[in-house]
């Protein structure tokens, strides 16, 4: 498990610590988690075609590349930045309930054959200001 941490100003947090991800995914090798590293907020690649509907903010994010001409397919658990205002009313729920759930699907969609997942599989975790909404997306 490899995990870089992006400094945030003053007001920003993340959904949950670096100490809180160890927790629940304390036995993960081969995971890269970014804390803001590869971006400050979700944007959504071009392959996508089928979005989901997002009436919130994206928080985090985990993709699972199985497409076989890619070198480096090592699985990414992404949290973004949001303002302090979110995360007084989101830390808690998403450290008991939603990072378990992000494991509980890790796991699931890594056992899966090769052959199941053309492409890319890819678990967003919106927060709409009042609950998490939980997408899954694939694309090749």
């Amino acid at each position: 498990m490899e995990i870089k941490l992006r400094s945030l100003n003053k007001h920003e947090y993340y959904a949950c610590s670096v100490k809180d991800v160890k927790n629940v995914f304390s036995h993960e090798d081969g995971l890269f988690i970014g804390f803001g590293f590869l971006n400050r907020n979700h944007s959504f690649d071009s392959k996508f075609i089928k979005r989901p509907r997002i009436e919130g903010l994206i928080i985090s994010s985990v993709q699972i590349n199985r497409r076989s001409n890619i070198i480096d397919s090592t699985p990414i658990l992404s949290f973004y930045v949001i303002k302090d205002d979110m995360y007084n009313k989101c830390k808690d729920i998403f450290c008991e309930s939603i990072l378990p759930k992000i494991n509980e699907w890790y796991h699931d969609t890594l056992s899966k054959p090769d052959s199941s997942i053309p492409g890319v599989e890819v678990l967003l975790v919106e927060w709409t200001g009042d609950n998490f909404k939980l997408h899954i997306c694939r694309f090749s």
